[in-house]
């Protein structure tokens, strides 16, 4: 290409930074959509999407609103040779490009054109966004309605008594509604708190606008408003009993959600250690973001308290990045904008864009996974089991009670007899009845046993009593984390997250 020719492709692509972005997000986004097996919330996706649409709302009512699982079914029923679980995926990247393209025509549109690619190059290589992104969830259509309505509400407040930006804000809202409970609770209540601070208004009219916001998502909202009663009373009793309000619980989950934000779930000694130089950085651009205070700054930081208030009693720490995946765009323009006032900080986006690099090479070659169960090797496993078991048959123990193993068991050999070890009171006699036969049997687990007192190593210390042993590793541990291992639990800990024994 000549020099001129070069010169003025580049010039436009500097130009346009949201097609560039498109371009590379959707070569990430799209590449290998069947690279991970279906976890368990994704197994639960394909359950309810293969349901009759009619069926679906009774099926989620007191846990999701309908509209995701409804356009899930009928994406996952069309004609063609991809499987559900890939049209579904499918699916949620198409709602993450849209998201893209709301960040920056929405979100973006009035900062400079620093900032607007810095967080552009950010928020299409985040690790934490290409993780969620391929999932057969909800996460990026809320993620993408949103950004709508926090735009929507953003505008609503520079002319607050325009009822076509009233309007456009309570229907936006309305959609995440009626797409999860959780951000829309957390956005509306957020814009509530807001705007009746807001001066310039009487305390009279505020209050009388926002009733009139609230009315109208309420009459929009209907059809499924038992539903939201319903959901917050479940929401309540697994908060009452899932022990998640002790301070340990809280430090975890806040520097687990930190990280995700920040670098990812896909991390090597290289992303640990720059991650470790940046995180003090990071929080410091931040802060420093949050000084020049954005338009939507205060919207987003309450939605961030009220969204964590109920993500922190309902769900395990783990699943804290994706119940708030909301809030990843402006916690990256928050570092964008702090590090350019920072004199090196064009250096520090750079080390962090690396960071990204490292960790999306680790996504797609399955390595550093945190939560290593997004990444099981099951067809691996079912290949040694199908390969080294007798003709005649063998027993299949499966630790069902910490980890998900339908996509395994679809693959194993139907001459094989499968038992879930999901509670001490079914396992124990259903693999009793085998102990003292003849025959092979193989028990696959965690290599640290997470069932109630052990019960799952216990049955294996009874049924392995006379027989040899040949062990099989699954998903190794990084150097890294088999020192961290080492050094909070001691000397000979396991290589493999996955231990797969053969008893004979």
């Amino acid at each position: 290409m000549p020099q001129t020719a070069r010169s003025t492709a580049f010039g436009w692509l500097a130009e346009h930074p949201l097609v560039c972005a498109l371009a590379v997000q959707s070569t990430l986004l799209f590449n290998n959509l069947g690279l991970l097996e279906p976890w368990r919330d994704e197994a639960l996706t394909l359950t309810i999407a293969g349901m009759p649409a009619g069926e679906i709302f009774g099926r989620v009512q007191a846990t999701h609103p309908p509209v995701y699982f409804l356009l899930a079914h009928f994406v996952a029923t069309m004609p063609g040779s991809p499987s559900p679980l890939w049209k579904l995926r499918f699916m949620s990247a198409l709602w993450t490009l849209a998201a893209t393209v709301f960040l920056d025509q929405l979100i973006l549109r009035k900062e400079s054109a620093s900032i607007r690619r810095w967080v552009l190059a950010l928020w299409v290589l985040s690790p934490c966004l290409l993780l969620y992104a391929r999932m057969a969830r909800s996460y990026s259509m809320q993620l993408a309605l949103a950004m709508l309505a926090i735009a929507a509400a953003v505008r609503w407040f520079e002319q607050p008594r325009s009822m076509g930006r009233l309007l456009t804000y309570a229907l936006a809202v309305t959609a995440l509604l009626y797409t999860h409970f959780l951000p829309g609770i957390a956005i509306a209540g957020a814009v509530g708190v807001v705007f009746l601070a807001r001066p310039g208004l009487t305390i009279a009219v505020r209050a009388g606008l926002l009733a009139l916001t609230a009315a109208i998502i309420v009459l929009v909202y209907l059809p499924v408003l038992p539903s939201l009663a319903e959901g917050i009373g479940w929401w309540n009793a697994v908060a009452a009993n899932s022990g998640h309000d002790t301070l340990l619980d809280q430090v975890i989950r806040l520097a687990w959600w930190f990280v995700s934000f920040s670098f990812g779930e896909t991390l090597t000694t290289f992303c640990v250690v720059l991650g470790a130089i940046l995180s003090p950085i990071i929080v410091y651009a931040v802060y420093r973001g949050a000084t020049s205070k954005p338009a939507w700054v205060a919207i987003v930081g309450v939605a961030t308290v009220i969204g964590y208030i109920g993500v922190s009693g309902w769900s395990g720490y783990p699943f804290t990045p994706a119940r708030q995946l909301f809030v990843l765009p402006f916690f990256l323009i928050l570092i964008v904008m702090g590090a350019r006032t920072m004199r090196y900080g064009t250096i520090v986006l750079a080390a962090i864009a690396a960071v990204y690099l490292a960790g999306d090479y680790n996504y797609f070659t399955t390595t550093g996974f945190l939560n290593k169960e997004y990444c099981a090797p099951f067809g691996e496993m079912a290949a040694t089991i199908n390969g080294q078991s007798p003709q005649a048959g063998a027993v299949v123990a499966l630790d069902d009670e910490s980890t998900f193993l339908d996509p395994l068991v679809g693959r194993l050999n139907p001459r094989l007899h499968v038992v879930e070890l999901q509670t001490v009171d079914s396992a124990t006699p259903a693999m009793q009845a085998y102990a003292g036969r003849p025959g092979v049997i193989w028990i696959l687990r965690h290599s640290h046993d997470t069932s109630e007192s052990q019960w799952v190593s216990k049955l294996e210390d009874e049924i392995a009593h006379g027989r040899s042993v040949k062990q099989f590793g699954f998903l190794p541990y990084s150097g890294l984390e088999y020192r961290i291992l080492t050094a909070l639990r001691g000397p000979g800990q396991p290589r493999y997250f996955y231990i797969l024994d053969r008893y004979e």
